[in-house]
């Protein structure tokens, strides 16, 4: 049973941070907007997400026991709590900007965009 979590864990990691870098590297080629900056920020929310958060557990699980000092596992929750209320926040931002677009559709965008 537990390779199957091993399992799942390790294909869980590998594919928040691939698809992550993944989305990154798409969104930087396209043109500057409001929509572009959200997205980059939930992306980078995520890959902290699995680097923060995943990693760790998938730490704790395999070696069963912290041998860090205990101010090192203090530090590790408080790094896991920031960056789910980050990634949580982040996604909270996207959303209330889309439910903006489609109660304001006319209204014309205030944010410049580059050429």
């Amino acid at each position: 049973l537990d390779h199957i979590v091993y399992f799942s864990l390790s294909i869980n990691l590998m594919t928040i941070v691939a698809g992550n870098i993944a989305l990154l590297v798409f969104v930087s080629s396209r043109p500057k907007s409001r929509m572009t900056y959200y997205i980059t920020n939930l992306g980078v929310a995520d890959l902290c997400v699995g680097i923060f958060c995943v990693l760790p557990q998938f730490i704790d699980r395999v070696l069963m026991q912290f041998y860090g000092p205990e101010s090192l596992c203090k530090m590790k929750f408080f790094t896991q709590t920031t960056v789910s209320y980050g990634a949580a926040y982040a996604l909270v931002v996207l959303s209330i900007d889309r439910v903006d677009a489609i109660a304001n559709p006319l209204r014309a965008s205030t944010s410049r965009r580059s050429e």
